[in-house]
């Protein structure tokens, strides 16, 4: 099975995150119904991890009183990662080390386009900003091992590499 996510268009320009499996007779599923209301495609999309066949969503909401980042585990209401009410929409990714998730998004908890890693152990949120990143864009997310991954972005038409350790 093939899994995939991403922001459905409902009745009223409600603009949520949804996963479907690619089958004939599949239907998208709505992840958390933020009601984010916004007439014309927020052009941001959600970031999707898959493990043991079941998904691990991020993604950024404009909702007014939920605008932020959110992760979400399987069979488990979502996370607010970061939070603020004058964020630009994000690019949040997500990829699992262990027990954790990782996530990277290109916002910082006062709304400037720099990368921000979060850290979601259970429902805790430890934020760490990544230096030198301002205008950065596009980040991406591979898992190396259990405590660690390689972050990828895009930054003044250049493309940048980090390593990130949990340890």
């Amino acid at each position: 099975d093939i899994l995939a996510a991403w922001r459905g268009h409902f009745e009223g320009d409600v603009r949520d995150v949804v996963t479907a499996r690619l089958t004939a007779d599949s239907k998208p599923e709505r992840v958390h119904a933020d009601n984010w209301v916004f007439p014309g495609c927020p052009h941001s999309g959600p970031g999707l991890a898959v493990e043991n066949n079941r998904a691990h969503i991020t993604w950024f909401t404009g909702a007014p009183g939920k605008m932020g980042v959110y992760y979400k585990r399987p069979d488990q209401e979502p996370v607010r990662v970061l939070s603020g009410e004058q964020l630009p929409a994000g690019h949040p990714v997500v990829t699992l080390l262990g027990d954790d998730a990782l996530i990277a998004v290109n916002l910082s908890p006062t709304g400037e386009r720099m990368l921000t890693v979060a850290r979601v152990s259970g429902d805790k949120v430890e934020l760490v900003e990544v230096p030198n990143t301002n205008g950065a864009d596009h980040p991406q997310l591979v898992r190396i091992s259990d405590d660690r991954a390689l972050l990828a972005w895009t930054q003044n038409a250049q493309i940048k590499f980090a390593r990130v350790s949990t340890r």
